[in-house]
């Protein structure tokens, strides 16, 4: 079949069926329109083939932008599990039904087919287990279970949610369809999970090779620790110290090797503390206070993080204390009252 106007010619080699014909009585200037349904198998407009395609376009988490078409489906999208509590309501982010501050959820953008011949044409997205679909970015539009759209309804946006951490990378694939064509993403999603604590000595996991990390650990120990001016890495340092080293569990297996993956076991803390200064009053320190999101605020740095996986493990360490005496601030009899808490 051959459509044409003046210069302008637009055929194509395979159409599926012709449901209707519109105005006949201009086939006498050469002019033949159809509404034909949607399997087509290539196009021709000013004799240029235009191969018939879909696009679904996928975004990092945490605010990421939309990836280029070639890195789709390798490295592909990655973002955190919804098992955090964002909002701090109590409520496990993945079962909660608004999340304000929410920046874990993945963008999913679906486009209508080309060519779009046919607004009644079906469109259908396929969705992995280890993921739900949200109308909005914060959840407060409500859980997606449409799967079919017509192409009158594209483009929309919409919001992965992970449930857990993929079973391998780019093991978790959407998929959108429409006759004959289709398109695919592939995401990972990333959880670590708390294996083990240490609180004593200076022996160092055999899983943990950061130089750093294992420094502090032999330097400061882990436990109670007292300093009377012999503190390793502070002059004139009084005080006590509680060495924590925490070995953590994070998959999917991997991910040391994506380039764009970095992990920062960051915490959040919050703190208070008062001292009693030589005359006898007591002097309140500034308090710290527990971000209202999941934000870290109490990162301390590299120096006390392990940043790349060996076995699926991973290590953060912690020294939280409290200084009586130092060289700029000689204070006596001081006590601290802190929590620290870390994501």
């Amino acid at each position: 079949m051959t459509i044409s106007s003046k210069a302008h010619t637009t055929h194509s080699s395979k159409l599926c069926r012709f449901p209707q014909i519109l105005n006949p009585s201009f086939l006498g200037v050469n002019v033949f329109l159809a509404v034909f349904s949607c399997c087509v198998s290539q196009i021709y407009a000013d004799n240029q083939a235009i191969e018939p395609s879909i696009d679904l376009q996928v975004a990092d988490g945490q605010g990421g932008n939309l990836l280029d078409k070639q890195k789709e489906d390798s490295p592909g999208a990655f973002t955190v599990a919804n098992k955090n509590d964002t909002d701090l309501d109590g409520t496990v982010d993945m079962n909660d039904n608004y999340v304000g501050g929410e920046i874990d959820l993945m963008k999913l953008v679906f486009n209508p087919p080309v060519p779009n011949n046919d607004p009644n044409r079906n469109v259908s997205l396929t969705v992995p287990a280890n993921a739900k679909i949200y109308k909005s970015s914060d959840k407060k539009a409500g859980l997606e279970t449409k799967r079919i759209w017509k192409a009158s309804e594209l483009p929309i946006t919409r919001w992965i949610e992970m449930q857990d951490a993929s079973s391998a990378v780019r093991a978790d694939e959407f998929g959108l369809s429409s006759c004959n064509v289709s398109d695919t993403v592939r995401v990972t999603g990333i959880w670590a999970t708390l294996e083990q604590t240490y609180i004593q000595g200076n022996s160092v996991p055999a899983d943990l090779d950061d130089a750093s990390l294992k420094n502090a650990i032999q330097q400061l120990e882990l436990g109670l620790k007292f300093w009377a001016s012999n503190h390793p890495f502070e002059q004139n340092w009084w005080g006590a110290q509680v060495g924590i080293l925490y070995e953590w569990e994070i998959r999917p297996a991997g991910l040391e090797n994506e380039a764009k993956v970095k992990i920062d076991l960051s915490r959040q803390a919050e703190t208070k503390a008062s001292d009693k200064a030589p005359n006898g009053t007591w002097q309140i320190r500034p308090a710290k206070t527990f971000p209202q999101s999941d934000i870290p605020n109490d990162d301390s740095g590299i120096a006390s993080e392990d940043e790349i996986p060996k076995n699926l493990h991973i290590y953060n360490g912690d020294w939280p204390g409290a200084i009586m005496v130092s060289a700029t601030n000689p204070q006596v009899g001081t006590e601290m009252v802190a929590r620290g808490n870390l994501l």
